[in-house]
């Protein structure tokens, strides 16, 4: 088969957009679920895997983290308004965070998070944070 340099040249360009597209969305999928960005958009899932959930990150205090404490915060969640249009709707919740948690533990809610068509409500959760403290540094538990 002759091609032309034209022709080689279109078919390298097609072959090297689509190696990279399948990367992207392989890292893309990967992320899902850690990445902040993905909160309000929809990516199809495929049989099996986990839905992933509406994050929010909470920073506390060293203080807060320690001793325990009752933190207001508002989630943005995307639903169906009942026009059948996509709204983004801010909600508050009462997080109790106990004595002793540390960055990184997860607060859930289940079925509250984002909606998305053909799927069930996403889970919304709250990741907590440590703020920096001026002269302490927690260490382990």
């Amino acid at each position: 088969i002759f091609f032309s340099q034209r022709m080689l040249r279109l078919l390298c360009f097609l072959t090297a957009i689509q190696a990279v597209s399948s990367c992207l969305e392989r890292q893309q999928r990967q992320g899902e679920t850690e990445h902040l960005k993905s909160q309000g958009q929809s990516v199809p899932l495929k049989d099996g895997d986990p839905l992933p959930a509406t994050l929010n990150i909470v920073t506390c205090t060293l203080e807060e983290l320690y001793a325990g404490t009752v933190k207001t915060v508002s989630a943005v969640v995307q639903e169906l308004d009942p026009m059948g249009r996509w709204a983004k709707v801010r909600r508050e919740y009462q997080l109790e965070v106990k004595p002793g948690w540390k960055k990184g533990t997860r607060i859930t809610y289940e079925g509250q998070g984002d909606q998305v068509l053909g799927q069930p409500r996403r889970d919304l959760c709250f990741i907590l944070d440590e703020a920096p403290h001026a002269v302490y540094s927690r260490d382990g538990n």
